[in-house]
């Protein structure tokens, strides 16, 4: 299970989340903390982050099944990975007799 950052697919949300996390969101960090580099850390690292669509694109490479769930209209996104497992095959060997 994968909660991760989302990125609003409609233009008038994602232009006011960026400039939150971008702007509202490193002042209020350095209120807090008197640092501004961690947040916009943060704000780079959800821009820069992949697509929902390219995520679960990475994650089916892995051989695993995947269900994504879009919330908050995609402020927030939630992947479920499942990997079946495949039981090994049964291995038959035979004893040498002396």
């Amino acid at each position: 299970i994968v909660l991760e950052t989302g990125r609003p697919a409609h233009p008038l949300l994602r232009a006011g989340y960026f400039t939150y996390l971008f702007g509202v969101a490193p002042l209020i960090g350095f209120l807090l903390t008197g640092r501004f580099w961690p947040f916009l850390y943060l704000a780079r690292s959800v821009k820069d982050f992949v697509t929902p669509a390219q995520f679960v694109e990475r994650l089916r490479n892995m051989k695993v099944q995947v269900e994504y769930v879009g919330l908050s209209h995609g402020l927030a996104s939630l992947y479920i990975a499942t990997k079946h497992h495949v039981p090994a095959p049964a291995v038959s060997g035979s004893r040498a007799h002396p």
